[in-house]
């Protein structure tokens, strides 16, 4: 049985350089729009024996996709929308590949939000 790459059933738009998620919605147009996607929360510490932990956001994009956590010297972390047009915002915290050099590789990156800023997103979630 061979392993497939996520199905990537929604987009997002992706902000370069944001100015972090206590500014949102970030200022002029995405660096991409409508960037196919998918959007988990998985627990962190779900394994034998241990509590359920923090959730962490992660954001499944096809492989070589353009997204950046923050860099060394102020180069800051990208935003996402996401889903596109739905007014949730996260910020990048860490980017990594899954199944490098297999033909199932796609992208991940890790997410952060704001936990004042819940409370702002669309209700019902879109």
């Amino acid at each position: 049985m061979s392993f497939k790459p996520p199905n990537f059933n929604l987009t997002c738009n992706i902000w370069r350089n944001s100015a972090g998620i206590l500014t949102m919605p970030p200022a002029g147009p995405p660096a991409l729009a409508n960037q196919a996607c998918q959007l988990r929360v998985v627990w962190s510490g779900c394994w034998a024996g241990s509590t359920l932990g923090a959730p962490v956001v992660l954001l499944l994009l096809p492989v070589h996709t353009d997204v950046r956590p923050a860099q060394p010297g102020g180069v800051r972390a990208d935003a996402v929308e996401c889903p596109a047009g739905s007014g949730r915002f996260y910020s990048v915290t860490g980017v990594d590949d899954q199944h490098k050099g297999f033909p199932n590789e796609y992208r991940f990156a890790t997410m952060a939000t704001n936990p004042s800023r819940v409370g702002y997103w669309p209700v019902p979630t879109p």
